[in-house]
């Protein structure tokens, strides 16, 4: 269960970027886990949640009107995990589903997931769609080693790597309706 929150601020004088913040904020309570003995607080954030944090970043960013100086704040919890499904990919749409009902100008929905192919070499992707075209993309393949235990890249075929992106963008295309759906209900003045 996770948890996307979007709030806006008015714009800052003199600001010449778009101030967007994505927080993806892991819990040990989610995992069934308690800290305790000398460390009783939740540390720094992981390298993976600082990477869900890009992976949520990275295809809403464009998605915002041009010029638009309004500060942003997206906060991405998981509430509870099953160590199982993908946290980060279900925080990117909650993130997503909460700037579409949300009144801030956002030029959304966006659908994202993580997939994973079988073939010779393991390749997992994760994108994000909207409802045109596939918003961005990130690869990663586990790499072979030599015989004398050096890591070698191996690049991935094209065909293969665009077969798993339009698989990923007609997949998603449900998740987007479910979004749509959802923002006429909540439309409310800004």
């Amino acid at each position: 269960m996770v948890l996307g929150t979007a709030n806006r601020a008015d714009p800052r004088p003199g600001l010449d970027f778009f101030p967007l913040t994505v927080e993806f904020e892991e819990r040990m309570y989610a995992a069934g886990k308690i800290p305790g003995g000398f460390i009783k607080r939740e540390s720094r954030p992981s390298e993976q949640a600082i990477l869900a944090c890009r992976l949520t970043d990275r295809p809403i960013r464009p998605l915002f009107p041009e010029g638009y100086k309004d500060d942003i704040q997206i906060v991405i919890t998981v509430l509870s995990t099953d160590q199982e499904n993908q946290s980060d990919v279900l925080g990117t749409f909650a993130a997503s589903c909460a700037l579409t009902i949300s009144a801030i100008p956002f030029l959304g929905p966006i659908g994202p997931c993580g997939s994973a192919a079988s073939t010779a070499s393991s390749l997992s992707t994760q994108q994000s769609v909207t409802s045109n075209a596939p918003t961005s993309t990130s690869s990663s393949r586990a790499p072979r080693r030599d015989n004398d235990g050096r890591g070698r890249r191996l690049d991935r075929p094209e065909d293969v790597m665009a077969d798993a992106i339009l698989f990923g963008h007609r997949a998603l295309q449900p998740l987007i309706d479910i979004q749509d759906e959802m923002r006429p209900r909540s439309a409310s003045p800004r």
